[in-house]
Formats: structure tokens, C-alpha cells, sequence
């Protein structure tokens, strides 16, 4: 698959790519508050000097 197929496909089928796409960002806004709560702001090495501390 070459460039020249992906841009064809994307010119034949303009509804069905930007359905796609706003499906996915839609999906991303909704994922956000559960991505955003599970984000750690500490990284703890066991075994490692700054974890022994």
C-alpha cells in the first residue's frame, strides 16, 4: 500500500475518513477524565536509592 492508494482511498471515500476521525476524537474527549485521573505524578524505582529514602 502506497501513498498514491491512501490518498486515492481517502478522495473516494471523504464521509466515511471524516466519520472516522470524529468518531476517534470523540472517543479521545471521553477517554480524558479517566486518562487524566489514572496519571501518576511520582515514579518509585523499588531497589533504587531515592525509593530507599
Amino acid at each position: 500500500m502506497n501513498i498514491g492508494s491512501v490518498s486515492r482511498f481517502v478522495l473516494r471515500h471523504k464521509a466515511w475518513v471524516a466519520s472516522f476521525w470524529l468518531a476517534v476524537t470523540v472517543a479521545a474527549v471521553a477517554l480524558m477524565p479517566w486518562v487524566f485521573d489514572n496519571l501518576s505524578e511520582s515514579f518509585d524505582m523499588l531497589g533504587s536509592e531515592s525509593a530507599d529514602m
